[in-house]
């Protein structure tokens, strides 16, 4: 393992360890009644065996290849274009409310990459399936309350 990959893992690990030790400090609860500490220390615990796996996975693919050393290119203009779309989606969550802001949300992340898709599959894929699928999930069986929107009656 060389510096960098030991420098993310601990990373991880220190990050996953604070949460559970600051969640420790809520009320964890049971699992039929959860306190306010128990999902940042599922949280906690699953970023820990995600540390964990990131570091069995930098150990068993350096003994399958060896002394050979992949660079992979990371793309600086997606990320901030990935980036700007979830400032602009939390600035027009409130003001447009959930389906709106969530369609277009989705419009942009399957409209940007690398590969082209056709403009018919974006549509249909981004607005009905994700958005609606999204609102069935948290508003009708999970019954969380959703932005509705300033300009939006729903």
């Amino acid at each position: 393992m060389d510096r960098k990959e030991i420098l993310e893992v601990t990373f991880w690990l220190i990050i996953a360890t604070l949460i559970c030790l600051q969640s420790l400090r809520l009320d964890l609860g049971m699992v039929s009644r959860p306190g306010p500490g128990f999902m940042p220390f599922v949280a906690g615990g699953i970023i820990a065996l995600l540390g964990g796996a990131l570091f069995l996975q930098t150990i068993l693919t350096k003994r399958e290849q060896g002394a050979r050393k992949e660079k992979i290119a990371f793309n600086f203009k997606l990320l901030i274009k990935v980036l700007s779309i979830f400032v602009a989606y939390t600035i027009l969550l409130h003001p447009l409310g959930y389906m709106i802001s969530t369609f277009l949300l989705m419009l942009a992340l399957f409209s940007i990459g690398r590969e082209k898709r056709k403009w018919w599959l974006i549509l249909i894929v981004a607005p009905f399936v994700v958005t609606t699928m999204s609102y069935l999930i948290f508003r009708v069986w999970l019954q969380c309350p959703l932005p509705k929107g300033t300009f939006t009656r729903m």
